[in-house]
């Protein structure tokens, strides 16, 4: 058996010694950079020939000039810390950091429209010089989300799409760069809003926007229902005479709890949501009951308020509600006045003459500080958020048992009677996009919807309008999640 003599040399020799030094100049032709040394380190620990003084060519080209790096065997093997040379290596044994390394894969990411993204990555590279840098290398993240350098993808996604092929880079202080598997990302459209109505006496809901509804099989006493949803419930009253059974809660839609205020009130008209309490327009000759509303923060407990004193005999008929301002019609014997409050329906401030001809009925939908009253067989009013002045405006034939208007924050919707119109700024006359006797209209968050006896409509911008046929039910008082 023969040995190779340089070999069985070369095991005798102890290791060659890690190095550090600062790289000065990079050498494109033989991929190598020049790396000063610390004097102590180059003249007695490095080979002869190889350094000359405190200076050495080592292969690699990869850490920056100006910057500090470990050298082994005429190697640069990485970047090192950038404290001063001699500090790393005198008196001390110097660690060799591990290579920046993909732990992967990373799984295929979901994601829903409207919901907020906090994903951190970061867990998935180890090793390398310094914290690393991320970045997308290849695909494109879905509209809504973005990744910062640090690693985190966040954002609220705006579009219902899947993107495949989203590669992210890690990137070192030295500047290895390290790749992760090919991402998917699928984000679905947001869950369709559960809308609750009445069928005559019977509670009705549907789960996918209108298009189909289920029949609940609950009874209210009379047909004379309205229904509102918020605070995660729904709350429902009926025109029942002193305060039996007029007033229902119900988390789903399916199963009711009937509930009292504890009042002596004659009849309830109408409920919306404030945004912080619901609000109920109790009309009656009860002593002592007229020009009042009940509020609520669950439909359970309830609270008088007292409405501004008009003359005559008055009592508050209808209730809208739209961007934290809420409208109340008064009837005062023919004389018909209103209110307003700022508070979810705490105080009021009125009354003052009322805009309509007819009975104070009215559905309010706010957009940019403008708020206009649809009124029934009356005007569009429109008014500044001061709630000063009213300008009339088109006629308009409006019921009040629906919701008849809906705004997204950018259009508002109106049912009037030509069919759904449209308007971007509430300024001018509402455009007709889509003829029809719609009975309901909503913003669910993801797209208007609109109703009407055995047909559906959508629209995600107020204008597009797509129109399909579904069961033949007439759904009234329609209230939804939110």
């Amino acid at each position: 058996m023969t040995s190779n003599a340089y070999v069985a040399l070369k095991r005798l020799l102890p290791p060659p010694s890690l190095l550090v030094g600062k790289v000065t100049a990079h050498h494109t032709d033989d991929e190598t950079s020049t790396v000063v040394l610390p004097t102590q380190q180059g003249v007695n620990e490095y080979a002869a020939g190889v350094a000359t003084g405190s200076t050495i060519r080592a292969r690699g080209t990869f850490v920056p000039v100006g910057a500090n790096a470990f050298v082994r065997d005429g190697v640069i093997e990485s970047r090192a810390p950038d404290e001063n040379a001699s500090e790393i290596v005198i008196g001390a044994v110097v660690p060799v950091p591990m290579p920046l390394t993909f732990n992967g894969p990373i799984p295929d990411q979901t994601a829903t429209v409207g919901a907020t993204v906090a994903v951190d990555l970061t867990g998935y590279w180890s090793g390398g010089l310094g914290a690393p840098t991320f970045t997308v290398a290849s695909g494109t993240l879905p509209a809504g989300l973005t990744l910062s350098t640090a690693g985190v993808i966040s954002g609220t996604p705006t579009t219902a799409a899947i993107a495949s092929g989203v590669v992210l880079r890690a990137t070192d202080t030295a500047g290895y760069r390290v790749d992760s598997n090919a991402v998917g990302f699928d984000v679905a459209a947001p869950a369709a809003p559960r809308m609750v109505g009445t069928v005559g006496t019977r509670a009705w809901y549907s789960d996918d926007a209108g298009q189909t509804w289920v029949d609940s099989g609950f009874d209210f006493p009379s047909a004379a229902v309205r229904i509102a949803w918020g605070g995660g419930v729904f709350v429902a009253i009926h025109e029942g005479a002193l305060d039996v059974g007029a007033i229902y809660t119900s988390t789903d839609g399916i199963a009711w709890v009937s509930r009292t205020s504890g009042g002596t009130i004659a009849r309830r008209m109408n409920v919306v949501w404030s945004g912080s309490l619901f609000v109920v327009a109790c009309s009656g000759t009860v002593p002592g009951n007229n020009n009042i509303v009940e509020t609520s923060p669950d439909g359970v407990t309830w609270t008088p308020r007292s409405l501004p004193v008009v003359a005559g005999v008055g009592y508050p008929a209808f209730l809208s509600a739209s961007g934290g301002m809420l409208f109340c019609g008064i009837n005062t014997g023919g004389l018909p006045r209103f209110a307003i409050s700022g508070d979810g329906g705490v105080t009021w401030t009125g009354p003052s003459p009322h805009p309509f001809a007819g009975a104070p009925r009215a559905n309010m939908v706010g957009l940019g500080g403008t708020y206009v009253l649809f009124g029934l067989g009356a005007v569009t009013v429109q008014r500044t958020t001061a709630f000063s002045s009213f300008v009339t405006g088109e006629f308009l034939s409006m019921g009040y048992n629906n919701p008849r208007a809906a705004s997204n924050g950018a259009t508002a919707v109106c049912i009037l009677s030509s069919g759904l119109n449209s308007s971007s700024d509430l300024s001018g006359a509402f455009a007709l996009r889509l003829p029809g006797t719609w009975t309901s209209v909503f913003w669910t968050g993801a797209e208007f919807v609109a109703i009407r006896s055995g047909w559906r409509a959508a629209s995600a911008d107020g204008i597009t309008w797509v129109e399909t046929a579904i069961p033949t039910v007439t759904v009234r008082a329609v209230a939804f999640y939110s």
